[in-house]
Order: structure tokens, then C-alpha cells, then sequence
């Protein structure tokens, strides 16, 4: 597993225990849905497979708001077969953009797919309430990974007095722009 990966777990274990709990379990097999995906033309980095076989998005529960189970602010990590269900069902961006992280209220981290783009890999937020403006938000999932290390090493994710995530805005945009300098939303 990834070095930063079992940072990021450990960081979740001191400060969110409960998240990591609502955590799925990795996926097993890799090369099963590396042939799923493909057959949805969807290629992603390899890094998309090491997130995945680390744990496989989260698991939603009645009894917990969704500040309880987002990873980062307004998102909330999705499940493969999550993923690909609202990939299919969706389909407002591009083809090649492959949809890792949800709001739950009509924002969407994309991952870039298209290995002939010179963003292949990146990270795109993607709002319907800000509708046409996509911006790249993480330079890759490795990038995204070592912002929520920082973030929350650093106490600029936070649980709130009613356990809900929270943040300090300010220094998570100076954080974040500083470890994704090829993306424009921190701009």
C-alpha cells in the first residue's frame, strides 16, 4: 500500500475514528475492475487502483450525518460500484472523467482519465451549482492524498462540537495551492 495512504489511516485513526470505521474495505482483485472500467472506456492512473484497494469509498448509514462521513470538506469518499452507477447515470462532463468523490449535493470530484491529456490524473471539481465553471482542483490523487495529510496533521480539518467535519478555509486554500500548483481553483 502506499506510504501516504497509511499516513492518511493513521492520521484517521487519532482524529476520525469514526470515518475510518464507515470506511468500506479495499477492493480485492484489481485486474476485475480494471476490466470493468475499461469496458466503460474509462483507464484511470494506476494511483486510482492503489485509493481503491486501500479502502473502497464509504459506507452511508442512517445514523450519521454526511459532515460525519465526509473525508474533506463537501467530500464524501464514493465506492467503485457507487462510482460507476453515477458515471452511468450522470454522464454532464466528458467522457473521460470519472467521477471519486461527491458532495451529495451536486458536486462531484472528477478524476481525469484521458491519458492523452497533459492533465491525465488530475482532479476536477465539478458543480452543478457553479455551472460551466469545472476548475482543477488536485494536480493528481497523490496531491489530494498529501492535502488531506497536511490538512489534517495541521488542524485545518477539525470535527466541529457536534462531531461534523469542519475547517479553516483560509489556511486550507494556502495549503492546498501550495501542493497542487498546476490547479486553478486554488487560484
Amino acid at each position: 500500500m502506499n506510504k501516504n495512504l497509511i499516513e492518511l489511516e493513521g492520521l484517521l485513526r487519532k482524529i476520525r475514528p469514526g470515518l475510518l470505521s464507515s470506511l468500506n474495505p479495499g477492493i480485492g482483485d484489481v485486474n476485475e475492475y480494471k476490466t470493468k472500467l475499461l469496458n466503460l472506456s474509462i483507464n484511470p492512473p494506476e494511483s486510482f487502483f492503489q485509493l481503491f484497494q486501500w479502502k473502497n469509498g464509504t459506507k452511508f448509514s442512517e445514523e450519521k450525518q454526511l459532515g460525519e462521513l465526509y473525508l474533506m470538506p463537501l467530500g464524501l469518499f464514493l465506492s467503485l460500484e457507487d462510482s460507476v452507477k453515477i458515471n452511468n447515470e450522470i454522464k454532464h462532463w466528458n467522457n473521460s472523467f470519472f467521477p471519486i468523490c461527491s458532495s451529495e449535493v451536486g458536486d462531484f470530484l472528477l478524476l481525469n482519465c484521458n491519458h492523452d491529456s497533459e492533465k491525465f490524473g488530475s482532479i476536477t471539481n465539478y458543480s452543478f451549482h457553479d455551472f460551466p465553471t469545472n476548475q482543477q482542483k488536485y494536480d493528481s490523487i497523490d496531491s489530494m492524498i498529501n492535502t488531506l495529510i497536511k490538512c489534517y496533521s495541521q488542524n485545518i480539518y477539525y470535527l466541529d462540537s457536534n462531531g461534523l467535519l469542519d475547517y479553516d478555509d483560509e489556511k486550507e486554500f494556502e495549503i492546498s495551492a501550495k501542493l497542487n500548483p498546476n490547479s486553478d481553483y486554488w487560484e
